[in-house]
Parts: structure tokens; C-alpha cells; sequence
């Protein structure tokens, strides 16, 4: 779960402040006067912390306030097991 101070305007979330915090696509966010239901649908600019943008799927006009997310993120997803392997080809 990732924590911030945002702004939501129309369908655009901005994080004003965030601290060691990064959202991602696929997150729901919470807080107060947020929507319920509201999904981050695309990441706009930024690296997902303070400054960056996003889109959301409800339009609304939420003022600076603390908002909050649950579901995905870069590092807990939910990935299915996998196994890196390194190969290489003699050529000569």
C-alpha cells in the first residue's frame, strides 16, 4: 500500500508529496472524498512518486488530501512463478 498527499481533477491524479512511495497502474485509491471504485488506469508522467501523474476511471475533484492505495504494485505483484535462465551460442 503506498501513501501520499494528491490532488484528483477530472480523470488526473497528481501526488503532490510522497515519501519512499511509488503508485502503479491497477492500484485502487482511498482517501478522503475519493470516489470508491477509483482505479489508477495509466501512469501520464513522472516514475510513480511525488510530481508524477496519473489517469484514473472516475471523474472527480478531490483537493490536496491524503490519499492511499491497495492492489498492485512494482513490489508485491502478482506474478506467476518463472525461472531466469542465461545462454549463450559458441560461434566459432
Amino acid at each position: 500500500a503506498s501513501s501520499c498527499t494528491g490532488t484528483i481533477s477530472g480523470n488526473t491524479f497528481t501526488v503532490t508529496s510522497a515519501t519512499n512511495t511509488v503508485f502503479s497502474v491497477g492500484q485502487t485509491l482511498t482517501g478522503t472524498g475519493v470516489a470508491a471504485g477509483t482505479v489508477i488506469t495509466a501512469l501520464v508522467s513522472g516514475g510513480g512518486g511525488t510530481g508524477s501523474t496519473f489517469t484514473v476511471n472516475i471523474s472527480q475533484s478531490v483537493s490536496s488530501t491524503t490519499i492511499s492505495s491497495t492492489g498492485v504494485s512494482a513490489t508485491n505483484a502478482n506474478l506467476p512463478p518463472y525461472i531466469v535462465v542465461y545462454m549463450w551460442k559458441r560461434t566459432a
